[in-house]
């Protein structure tokens, strides 16, 4: 019977020619050796493939696929974790950079410690396109004290949310009956959610991650612009919900597949219910652009933002 190492990492990839390399070292650098690198080609038309197979052929941890053709970024970052087999797993972007510690701290974390289903750094580092330091965020993700509704909501209280906490190490057996990467703008924040919901999530003091923030960085490019986003996903676009009401369905799904006690759950539902009151008026706006365009829906909203002429609420 084949070994099954401890740890997987999940590294989707298309057309990653510019940093896919960087990516690879930084994890074959690990002082942490017992891992296996899934590396899933979303029919890249670049030298990625090569890259790839060049590392293969030195390193018998790296196990590869060549997909036949793009199926979008949510279905490749989902294709790595089902090739996937250890009882740890984390993802890695093509191009970010793994710190040389941060497996065999988080590994000897989440072995000593079951009440956490995922460990991340406390602090990213982000880097340029040459590599150079330009910044850090720093992770706040579960303060102590907190139960699972309580967590969530100091997650969606976060108005600011970096995305790297999705690159943390995490139980396998908490991600099985997630909806892993979804296929939709912000999926990775309810991804992160649902862990939350499910188990703590330890920040590592001494351990580093880097994410990188360079100019052909295509989440940047499309960065607000919900068709693209969602042609980046699925390579399709799709009309529908408003952005906000598809993140808020998401967390709707994760409380429901959490396995909390009926208390729990509805104290998270509560938290969501109340989010989405909040954001009632940017939903209706959303929704407004959405069926009726651009122009309508902007008529739409101001219509709806203006004070009544007559009633209790007219001046």
């Amino acid at each position: 019977m084949e070994r099954v190492p401890k740890v997987s990492i999940g590294l989707p990839v298309w057309n990653g020619e510019n940093y896919l390399a960087e990516a690879i070292g930084s994890v074959l650098r690990q002082g942490f050796a017992d891992f296996e690198l899934l590396i899933s080609d979303n029919a890249s038309t670049d030298r990625t493939p090569e890259i790839i197979a060049r590392f293969a052929a030195q390193d018998p941890r790296i196990r590869w696929e060549r997909q036949d053709r793009n199926r979008g970024a949510a279905w490749n970052y989902d294709r790595t974790f089902a090739m996937s087999r250890a009882p740890y797993f984390k993802w890695l972007a093509h191009d970010d950079l793994v710190g040389d510690t941060f497996l065999a701290g988080a590994v000897a974390l989440l072995d000593a410690a079951p009440e956490f289903v995922g460990a991340i750094p406390a602090t990213m580092t982000i880097i340029d396109a040459a590599g150079q330091e330009i910044g850090q965020v720093d992770n706040d993700m579960d303060p102590p004290g907190l139960g699972p509704a309580g967590r969530l909501g100091h997650l969606l209280r976060q108005r600011s949310f970096h995305c790297n906490p999705f690159f943390g190490l995490f139980r396998r057996g908490a991600m099985l009956t997630s909806d892993l990467h979804g296929n939709y703008g912000g999926s990775d924040r309810v991804f992160v959610g649902e862990m939350l919901l499910r188990g703590r999530i330890s920040h590592l003091p001494q351990a580093r991650g880097f994410f990188r923030h360079h100019p052909e960085q295509f989440s940047l490019k499309i960065f607000g612009d919900a068709e693209r986003v969602q042609e980046w996903l699925t390579t399709e676009r799709r009309q529908g919900l408003s952005r906000t009401l598809r993140l808020r369905r998401g967390y709707v799904a994760a409380v429901g597949r959490s396995g909390l006690h009926r208390a729990e759950r509805l104290r998270a539902y509560a938290v969501i219910g109340r989010m989405l009151w909040a954001e009632r008026c940017g939903i209706a706006r959303e929704l407004a652009f959405s069926l009726l365009g651009p122009k309508a829906g902007g008529l739409l909203a101001r219509a709806a933002a203006r004070p009544p002429t007559t009633g209790p609420g007219a001046r």
